[in-house]
């Protein structure tokens, strides 16, 4: 089974409190699944002006900021 799922896609301009997990909808994965690294669907120039944008309007979580 291939299940598929962006975090970042939001369809309903809805801000989510919660974060989407397959153990909420009943789904065992732990260990069985995989983060893609590459992105299949922007170009490079798109990907790095998103990315830029996001830089500046999206927090980075304290475990994701690289040591100072």
């Amino acid at each position: 089974m291939l299940i598929l799922y962006d975090d970042g896609q939001n369809l309903y301009g809805e801000e989510r409190n919660q974060k989407f997990s397959f153990q909420s909808v009943g789904i065992q994965a732990q260990g069985r699944t995989t983060i893609f690294k590459l992105n299949y669907r922007n170009t490079k120039q798109v990907l790095g002006v998103a990315d830029e944008f996001a830089k500046e309007v999206i927090p980075l979580p304290p475990e994701m900021k690289p040591p100072s």
